[in-house]
């Protein structure tokens, strides 16, 4: 680890604090998180063919609804 430091030119506490930092989440990426699982959600239920226009419809509306969508074919 000395040497790793060593060659980025800083010291090894410096990149223990850069690290520890890296591993706590922002509220923004928790987010950003669900709505990516619940984007995931809603192509799931439409069978991966639901567009951006209906993904974002549905998102719109209430977000609490997403469990309770019915699968539709294309």
């Amino acid at each position: 680890m000395t040497e790793l430091a060593a060659v980025a030119n800083t010291s090894r506490k410096s990149y223990y604090i850069w690290l520890k930092k890296r591993q706590i989440k922002t509220q923004q990426e928790i987010e950003n998180a669900k709505i990516l699982a619940a984007i995931r959600q809603i192509e799931k239920r439409h069978l991966n063919c639901a567009g951006y226009r209906k993904v974002t419809a549905i998102l719109n509306s209430d977000t609490s609804k997403i469990k309770g969508l019915y699968t539709k074919s294309c």
